[in-house]
Parts: C-alpha cells; sequence; structure tokens
C-alpha cells in the first residue's frame, strides 16, 4: 500500500490519504526511514518540494522496500505532481479571493451611492445610528432596495466559500442533519434572486403545505438551492413561473419550470465541472452551479438530481428554444 501526503508551506493539506494509515510515524526532512523484514514493512520519506511538503510511506510493497533506486524514482514523480497539486489550489484560491475582494468592493460601492459614509460619522455610536436613521427616512425604498442588494451579495460570498469546501473537502465536510421547514429553507435562497426574477416577470409558486418538513443539513441545502435559482435566474423563460412541488410519498422535491433546452445526450456532462450546454453557450456562466449541487448531495449521500425534460412543450423566444424541464430532488 501506498501512502502520501502534499501540504502547502503553511501545514495545509491538499491532498493525500496518508491520514489512512494505521499508525503514526515521525519523519525527518529529506531522511528515508526504513523498516523491513524480507517484503514486509515500511519505508518511507518527507522532503520539501517548491511550496509544499511531501510525505511518501509504503507498506508491503515488495519492490519499493528493495529497491532504493525504485523507491527514490517514485517519490520524486510524487514530488513533481506535488508542484502541480499546489499550483492548482492556488489558483483556485487566487481565484476565489478575488470573487470575494470583488463583491466586497461592490457592496462598498453600493453603499457609497446611497450615502457618502462621512455623513455617517458621529462622536459616538447613538449620533451615528442616530444620522443613519435620518439618511434612511429621507429615501427609504432605496434603503430597503439597498438591504436587499447587501443580502443577495451576502448570500454570494457564502455560497462561493461553501462550494469551495465542498468542492475541495475530500469527503471532510461534517454533515450536521437536523429538521427543516422545506419553504422556509428553500425562499432563504430563492429571496435573494427576486429581484432578478421581478425584472423577468417570472414568479415562484408553491404547491405544498408550509407546514413541510426535511431531514437535511441547513448550509448543503442553501448551497444547494443557491446554485439552483442561480441557473433558474439565467435560464428561465421570461414571463413565467417556478413551480415548487413535494412528493410526500416519494421524499421528492419536483420543480418545474420553463427552461433553456437541454439535449438528452448532454445532461449527464452537464454535472461535470466547466460543462456547458449546447444552447448555453451565449449566456453568461462558468458551468460550476451542477457541478456544486452534485457534490453537496454526494456529500449528503443523497441520489444525483434527476432532470426530466418534456420535448413536447417547447417555446422559441429571442433566438433560444425552451421546454418544460421537471427537477428533482429526493431528500
Amino acid at each position: 500500500m501506498i501512502y502520501f501526503q502534499i501540504e502547502d508551506n503553511k501545514g495545509k493539506v491538499l491532498a493525500g490519504n496518508l491520514h489512512e494509515y494505521p499508525g503514526s510515524i515521525e519523519f525527518e526532512i529529506g531522511k528515508i526511514l526504513a523498516q523491513r523484514k524480507g517484503s514486509k514493512g515500511i519505508k518511507g520519506i518527507c522532503d520539501t518540494s517548491g511550496d509544499t511538503k511531501v510525505t511518501f510511506l509504503v507498506k508491503d510493497e515488495a519492490d519499493l522496500l528493495k529497491s532504493s533506486k525504485l523507491f527514490k524514482k517514485t517519490f520524486q514523480i510524487y514530488k513533481n505532481v506535488a508542484n502541480d497539486v499546489y499550483r492548482y489550489y492556488k489558483k483556485e484560491i487566487d481565484g476565489y479571493a478575488h470573487i470575494l475582494s470583488t463583491i466586497q468592493g461592490q457592496i462598498r460601492q453600493k453603499i457609497d451611492d446611497f450615502a457618502d459614509s462621512s455623513e455617517f460619522h458621529g462622536e459616538s455610536f447613538a449620533e451615528s445610528v442616530a444620522k443613519i436613521n435620518n439618511i434612511i427616512n429621507v429615501d427609504t425604498r432605496t434603503a430597503a432596495q439597498l438591504i436587499c442588494y447587501v443580502h443577495k451579495r451576502m448570500a454570494d460570498m457564502r455560497a462561493h466559500l461553501l462550494g469551495a469546501e465542498i468542492i475541495h473537502s475530500k469527503g471532510r465536510y461534517e454533515v450536521n442533519l437536523s429538521r427543516v421547514s422545506l419553504k422556509r429553507a428553500i425562499l432563504n435562497q430563492c429571496t435573494p434572486f427576486l429581484e432578478e426574477f421581478d425584472k423577468n416577470s417570472v414568479t415562484v409558486r408553491f404547491y405544498f403545505d408550509d407546514s413541510q418538513e426535511i431531514e437535511t443539513d441547513k448550509n448543503l441545502f442553501s448551497l444547494i438551492m443557491y446554485n439552483f435559482f442561480s441557473n433558474a435566474v439565467k435560464y428561465t423563460k421570461p414571463a413565467s413561473d417556478i413551480r415548487m412541488h413535494y412528493l410526500d410519498d416519494q421524499s421528492c422535491l419536483d420543480i418545474s419550470m420553463i427552461s433553456l433546452k437541454m439535449e438528452k445526450g448532454e445532461i449527464s456532462d452537464l454535472f461535470n465541472e466547466g460543462i456547458r450546454g449546447k444552447y448555453a453557450k451565449n449566456i453568461p456562466g462558468k458551468g460550476i452551479g451542477l457541478f456544486v449541487i452534485k457534490r453537496a448531495l454526494e456529500v449528503l449521500n443523497k441520489n444525483r438530481m434527476y432532470i426530466d425534460p418534456d420535448y413536447q412543450k417547447d417555446y422559441q423566444e429571442d433566438g433560444l428554444i425552451y421546454i418544460e424541464n421537471h427537477f428533482k430532488f429526493w431528500f
């Protein structure tokens, strides 16, 4: 058995299965540790490679235990891979940092557009609150819109952070199940998108009782719904409804809508990272939403979201082809 671990220069584990080794071993950087009897035993080494630290351990692998040359060559391969892994994660982290920084800047700009921050200044907290209250009373509608905007951007940030954790957690996310109100849990993620739905005359309708509950992880359910509505905003036909049904006997949430056509042969691939549909090429997007939904459902140990298109009901508008699609979740 081969065990390895790749860490960054801060000790964060980036990849590996060393945690599965049934024991504890201390290594000295650059020194081979060996305990062998015939073809049985262990042999390992820990060394740095660029901005990473690589730990490599073999157990009961006769060829690697006997041949130092083969052991060193194999370890060198892992060290080379470590640098690629580090560059990949650094690129991912830099990407998320850029997204969060952009969102933060957009929130700040929106607040500055509402009122110059110097207008909030006071010699005490109470004075500052009073000034903000006066500013809000002058234009309550714009203030309410600002709160909605900040709420939406906070939802964006939470989804990006949790999405990154789910994609890269390698099974380390701890699921915390509890009973939740299905409608409230959906509205929690739907509400930040309502302004965009309103602009397109899209209405979200519920066809199950307010008291309906499911057992789920609140954070993962929120992540699933966030990514679902993020896609729905882009791909739902204007002037149409998004219909929420819950089939109690099947524990199935069935969401139906008239949305962008997906070919039957491409649906499975759309759950892979970076893959976009044939009819979505001219609509901005990165092909990440369904991938995150798939990963979150895997962490919950649930079936993949099932997409059931009705090709008999198709519509065309502004050069786009829409059909009635059903999206089914089993919770």
